[in-house]
């Protein structure tokens, strides 16, 4: 699948996956890191207010979104996303 990403979106999604980076078993951490190394070379290849298109496999897709659902998840369980809750429910 190809997506478009900004580096905006792109460095976003390099510090969540990085951040849940050690969480699982070696070889999953392996093919994480893989996939972060690949996303940084495509951000320091992308040129600023461009977009890059990036191919992703449907295997690369899964672990993106596992790895962004458990970061997610985190977030919630730490409470950090209780203001952007309270700003929501208060419209």
């Amino acid at each position: 699948m190809k997506i478009k990403l900004d580096c905006y979106d792109l460095k976003i999604l390099i510090n969540g996956l990085n951040s849940m980076r050690g969480q699982y078993s070696q070889k999953a951490n392996d093919y994480l890191c893989d996939l972060i190394l690949r996303l940084i070379d495509i951000y320091d290849n992308t040129k600023p207010k461009r977009k890059a298109k990036i191919i992703f496999d449907s295997n690369e897709l899964h672990v993106i979104r596992i790895v962004l659902i458990d970061w997610r998840n985190q977030f919630i369980s730490t409470g950090h996303l209780w203001h952007i809750n309270r700003h929501i429910s208060s419209q």
